[in-house]
């Protein structure tokens, strides 16, 4: 199987969970004899070409700014789309499947040449709820996004849902159960736990990783947690860049109990020591923190968004927000300092037995490997639709 990815960015422009989930699911599809390349835009010129990677052929296309923006962007957006559309329609003999990674405004070139190449066609949705994209792009000033969103639905397009939330928004936005499939996001679990009850000074660790931007509520933990390290030995770490990177520090500043720990792909630098993960977001995906903090024996505190039901359990494998607002993070944070070192292990072996028997990155590149074949098998044995149908969409088995 030859996979292109269609990405809005990559390492080093961005060191998101998009871009971490793409790079580890392409090096297991390599090791199970997939042949992969990653497409995306660069806005770091010395960072342009095509080079080789354990993930794979990375091919980045240089940009003044970045094509999944719109708005006052267009320029750049419609430069992208005619860099990658010709680059596909350039490489069509050099791959089998264009999976887009998030159904942003970069998908255009990879929506247009999976139409047009007949090639087997998928898109990863990148959030539930009210931020989902199907959701999102129709509602920009502009008509671009409901271009996209238009040739998504009349493709012959999986959409792939990493939680049970993505899949329900789906089903209400009309797309056929067929055209869904389930597949979760996949994590390298360590052979053994990694985080700790306590610090060797006596300190309660907690860790934040992810972007800094505005809906991970990170100002709102800031000033939970300003309260609640007053009186007791305890530490944030906050691993990561983004938009509010200088405004949070500036927030923090006096405040010793919180430390700006910049960006690192060293997951032991991250969970190793921790007690628990924060995340405090307004929305996700299936979180890639949550997902490696969990695999590292790190137990979770979490606000109920997209993806966090279907890993967490209230006391037995992590502590579920009331709210993400500064009281109701103060409130979880409370609870979760105040676990025993009995209780607080019993968390983490549990967060960690669920993570790695259901969302291992082996079995999660399997899966996404019987869904191609499967879409496959489907493309071989259909007619292909009559032009103009308004209905072009491959019934995509589901994958559990």
């Amino acid at each position: 199987m030859r996979i292109v990815f269609l990405m809005p960015t990559y390492y080093p422009d961005s060191f998101g969970g998009a871009e971490r989930q793409t790079r580890i699911l392409a090096r297991s599809l390599r090791d199970r004899g997939a042949t992969t390349t990653i497409l995306t835009p660069t806005l770091q010129a010395q960072a342009a070409g095509t080079d080789d990677q354990p993930e794979g052929r990375v091919v980045r296309l240089p940009m003044r700014s970045d094509p999944a923006l719109g708005g006052r962007y267009v320029f750049s957006m419609l430069h992208f789309w005619f860099r990658a559309f010709l680059w596909l329609a350039r490489h069509r003999h050099s791959y089998d499947v264009i999976a887009i990674q998030h159904l942003r405004l970069h998908a255009w070139p990879g929506l247009v040449a999976g139409r047009l190449f007949r090639k087997l066609l998928s898109a990863k949705l990148g959030r539930g709820g009210e931020h989902i994209e199907l959701r999102r792009l129709p509602a920009q000033k502009l008509p671009f996004g409901k271009l996209v969103v238009a040739l998504a639905r009349r493709s012959r397009l999986v959409f792939v849902a990493n939680s049970s939330e993505i899949a329900g928004d789906l089903a209400a936005l009309g797309i056929p159960v067929d055209r869904v499939a389930r597949v979760p996001n996949g994590v390298e679990c360590p052979l053994e736990p990694r985080a700790a009850y306590r610090a060797p000074d006596g300190a309660c660790v907690f860790v934040y990783a992810g972007r800094l931007a505005q809906e991970k509520r990170v100002d709102r933990l800031i000033e939970a947690f300003r309260i609640f390290s007053a009186d007791r030995p305890a530490t944030l770490r906050i691993f990561g860049s983004g938009p509010e990177t200088s405004r949070l520090v500036e927030q923090a500043a006096g405040l010793p109990s919180v430390r700006f720990m910049g960006v690192t792909d060293d997951r032991d630098a991250i969970y190793g020591g921790a007690a628990f993960m924060i995340l405090p977001s307004d929305s996700e995906g299936m979180s890639n923190t949550l997902l490696e903090a969990m695999a590292y024996g790190a137990v979770p505190v979490i606000s109920d968004v997209s993806g966090a039901g279907d890993l967490v359990i209230p006391g037995q494998s992590g502590v579920m927000l009331a709210a993400n607002t500064r009281d109701g993070i103060l409130e979880g944070l409370v609870t979760a300092g105040g676990l025993d070192a009995a209780q607080w292990a019993v968390m983490s072996a549990g967060a960690r037995q669920r993570v790695c028997e259901k969302h291992a990155i082996n079995v999660v590149a399997e899966a996404y490997l019987r869904l191609y074949r499967e879409m496959a098998d489907d493309r071989m044995n259909r007619a292909p639709p009559e032009r103009g149908s308004a209905e072009a969409g491959v019934p995509a088995p589901v994958v559990q």
